[in-house]
């Protein structure tokens, strides 16, 4: 007899066990489902980079940053005026003219800021043809190859493929044009240095000459033509705060 009551509630307890076990894979199936799960399909908009005029992108803890197309080019509107590089933008734009739904990967509001795309951790990137916002897109973390993507105001959440987050995740200095100089630096023909007194000048035909300042020893012009390289690449790495003068930088009294 107590063989018989162990045996029953054995039996009792791997009901139990297994009834845990269902809702708790229903509840992960709710939480995260796939794409061939009931419900939602994997989708995201489809965004022509041909047509994108503007773009919003909003990190958290980060002042909003805006490019807006300008012709051939783009430009920096938001939070400061300036001429972006092209490049950058060509890149992310890219990635949204390629941005490809792989699987749904959650449905409630639950798992956002697990996957970072809730309004603390997620990527806000705001994409405008004209007056028309064709995307309101929340980039979140990477997971399994994929980038995390919730369209604002929605709970799904989406698996992008590829990763795609890194492209808008940058500064306002990263967005920026760096070019100071740009030519060939073969068309340098001359070189002018004005420090203080000082002045020296060189020329190039064949090869560099010292044309304007006292000989240099050792005058070696492949050291000539480095400069003139180096110059006529010459590329920013960063930019003064808006509040820092002439002055302050050094630049009235060479």
């Amino acid at each position: 007899m107590q063989n018989k009551k162990l045996l029953i509630a054995g039996g009792i307890l791997l009901a139990l066990i297994g009834l845990i076990a269902f809702k708790a894979n229903q509840r992960a199936a709710n939480d995260a489902g796939t794409s061939g799960a009931s419900g939602d399909a994997a989708t995201l908009p489809d965004i022509d980079g041909a047509a994108i005029t503007s773009l919003t992108i909003a990190r958290p803890d980060n002042a909003p940053i805006t490019l807006t197309r300008d012709g051939e080019t783009w430009r920096i509107t938001t939070p400061l005026e300036a001429d972006a590089d092209d490049n950058v933008v060509r890149t992310a734009i890219e990635k949204l003219d390629e941005l490809t739904a792989d699987s749904v990967v959650a449905r409630n509001a639950t798992s956002h800021e697990q996957l970072e795309v809730d309004d603390e951790h997620g990527l806000r990137v705001t994409v405008r043809a004209g007056e028309t916002e064709v995307a309101d897109l929340i980039f979140g973390a990477t997971r399994g190859g994929n980038t995390m993507v919730r369209v604002a105001g929605q709970d799904l959440v989406v698996g992008a493929e590829g990763s795609v987050r890194f492209a808008f995740d940058r500064d306002v200095s990263a967005f920026r044009n760096k070019r100071i100089v740009d030519v060939a630096p073969e068309r340098v023909i001359g070189l002018g240095y004005q420090v203080g007194e000082r002045a020296l000048a060189f020329a190039r035909t064949e090869e560099w000459a010292l044309t304007t300042g006292e000989p240099i020893e050792r005058f070696a012009a492949q050291r000539v033509q480095a400069v003139a390289a180096t110059l006529a690449r010459m590329r920013a790495t960063d930019f003064a705060a808006a509040d820092v003068s002439e002055a302050d930088a050094g630049l009235t009294t060479p």
